[in-house]
């Protein structure tokens, strides 16, 4: 619930909840934040000449945190599609793709959500339409024939299907004579060597691309992100987190400078309605697959230290986030036995950064007091960071009480003793640092948002 600058309004009649035990009769607010809870005659005190809103019916309490909702990730994957997630057979998806068309420029890529509920597709999937397989070229073609369609596979799902109409395939140069199988990647064919226009395998639209060097250079043609649609997709995302009552985000995986830089503009704007928190990654491998040497490393962490920092009440840029093994995949997860990956494979998983230069990029912000959001998926992976971090602590760089993981799909209970209390890895020196005196002379916005 965001208030008008100035206003003081007190909240009465309903469910108060400050906690998971406490529950008081009315809630104080002045210029958007909490001031007083507790009897109503003591909020009326320390509001003098307050509104009151009786709110009967309704819970007050505490805002929710969502730690990991890529909502500004997700808001972008979907801006340019229309959504079939609910289509029942062929026909809805030519009746969406069809109507998508008539407003939109002849030539220009028509593209769908998946069929089902993503993003784990657990519920529901294309093989619950009733025709069990997703819609053929000749088939697309009847929702138009002027545009190049596809029917996007979303990760994190491996292998996935993808589905493009005739346009799509003359656009990706997919024909007689390319092979059927492609890497990882196969190009379904009719009895003539005809491509059906349904893929299959790596053709997700992230977390695969360092899978498959074929369905790189492919997705690259495909505009499956477009720059303009992001502030209106973002604005809808975070009114989507406010109808679920969460006040707070933390955006810690994946966010390049220009991501920040959309919240930044929203704060600017004044039209952040949910307090985010950002770490820039820093060699990252999720959305693209860049260098992972030393001096990438230097040149991001230099980019991250610089858009460190406070953006208003509603947006807080803290330190960077590093995802050294994976990314978050069957096949590429670095686990201590080998195990079958998701095209049958043998593997143990992949290093995308070098445990050597993973040390280093531990070390070296040391002195500087940044942050570090470990992302570690695999067994393997923990094991490789941790020890890492046992040397900082006897070196002294760390004291051994700040530590643990963010995004951890796979855990076990001697990583999670070894790994807990915190998420953060900061070293024994950054309470001295300039930037760490500066969090904690209270010029950092870390209020409480509650919800209605």
């Amino acid at each position: 619930m965001t208030e008008a600058e100035g206003a003081t309004v007190v909240l009465t009649g309903g469910t108060v909840r400050v906690d998971e035990t406490l529950v008081v009769d009315a809630l104080g607010i002045r210029d958007g934040r909490v001031v007083a809870a507790g009897e109503l005659e003591e909020v009326l005190q320390a509001c003098p000449g307050a509104e009151q809103v009786d709110v009967s019916g309704l819970v007050v309490a505490p805002g929710l945190v969502d730690t990991h909702p890529h909502a500004l990730h997700f808001a972008a994957f979907a801006a340019p599609t229309v959504d079939v997630g609910d289509a029942r057979d062929h026909a809805d998806i030519i009746s969406a793709i069809r109507r998508q068309a008539a407003r939109t420029p002849a030539g220009e890529w028509v593209m769908t959500t998946p069929v089902g509920e993503p993003h784990y597709f657990i519920g529901r999937t294309w093989r619950d339409l009733t025709e069990g397989v997703l819609p053929d070229a000749v088939t697309l073609d009847a929702g138009t024939r002027d545009h190049p369609v596809m029917v996007q596979a979303w990760a994190p799902n491996l292998p996935n299907h993808a589905a493009f109409n005739t346009a799509a395939l003359a656009v990706l140069g997919i024909g007689h004579d390319t092979p059927n199988h492609l890497g990882n990647v196969v190009v379904e064919k009719d009895d003539y060597g005809r491509p059906t226009g349904r893929l299959r395998g790596a053709v997700n639209n992230y977390y695969n691309l360092n899978h498959d060097d074929f369905w790189a250079a492919k997705w690259a043609q495909i505009p499956f992100v477009r720059r303009a649609l992001i502030p209106g997709a973002a604005r809808e995302a975070i009114a989507a987190q406010n109808a679920l009552g969460v006040t707070t985000i933390y955006e810690g995986h994946a966010m390049e400078p220009e991501h920040i830089a959309v919240y930044r503009t929203l704060a600017e704007e004044g039209a952040l309605t949910v307090r985010v928190l950002a770490a820039s990654e820093v060699l990252g491998a999720a959305l693209h697959v860049g260098s992972a040497d030393a001096a990438t490393l230097r040149g991001e962490l230099t980019r991250a230290t610089a858009i460190e920092g406070d953006h208003g009440d509603f947006l807080r840029v803290d330190g960077f986030t590093i995802k050294p093994a994976g990314p978050f995949s069957n096949g590429k997860m670095v686990m201590r036995e080998p195990y079958i990956g998701p095209f049958g494979e043998r593997t143990t998983g992949e290093w995308h950064t070098s445990p050597s230069l993973l040390g280093t990029a531990l070390r070296q912000p040391a002195s500087e007091g940044l942050r570090v959001n470990l992302c570690a998926s695999g067994l393997g992976e923990h094991d490789v960071i941790l020890g890492i971090l046992d040397e900082m602590r006897a070196e002294g760089s760390i004291d051994g009480s700040e530590r643990g993981f963010s995004s951890t799909p796979i855990f076990s209970t001697n990583v999670r003793r070894r790994a807990m209390p915190s998420t953060a890895c900061r070293s024994r020196s950054a309470s001295d640092s300039p930037r760490a005196r500066e969090r904690a002379s209270g010029n950092a916005s870390a209020s409480t948002s509650w919800a209605i």
